[in-house]
């Protein structure tokens, strides 16, 4: 597993920074609007400058606006692949939604366990290497 560097808190919810990829843990019942989404973005772009991974642990049931997150994906270039957890059929039934939104040359891939969603970045950031 890659090292942990460090979790820096947001607005709604934390973000572990590891090498290479980040795992974000938003707040239960969070609504991510515009206003987060400059929040993150301006952290990734600060944290990130070559590719980078987005792990979303979906641990809580939160929302996001699909367009502001297409929007934010439009500004990260370094992006390489999004993966996300999901814990239970509710939660997996929204996550659906989310990806019809993202870009098809995106790599994305849903999990049920939190270290194979890490093992697979991983496998998608060795390939930049």
């Amino acid at each position: 597993m890659s090292s942990f560097i460090k979790e820096v808190k947001m607005k709604q919810g934390k973000i572990a920074v590891h090498k290479g990829f980040a795992i974000a843990r938003f707040d239960e019942g969070a609504n991510l609007i515009a206003e987060d989404a400059e929040e993150i973005l301006a952290f990734i772009k600060e944290t990130f400058d070559g590719p980078f991974c987005w792990l979303s642990d979906r641990i809580n049931s939160y929302s996001i606006d699909p367009t502001i997150l297409l929007s934010m994906i439009k500004e990260l270039p370094n992006l390489k692949a999004i993966a996300q957890t999901t814990y239970g059929n509710s939660m997996k039934d929204s996550t659906k939604i989310a990806q019809v939104y993202l870009p098809g040359d995106l790599p994305y891939k849903s999990f049920e366990e939190l270290e194979e969603a890490i093992e697979w970045i991983e496998e998608q950031l060795a390939s930049f290497e």
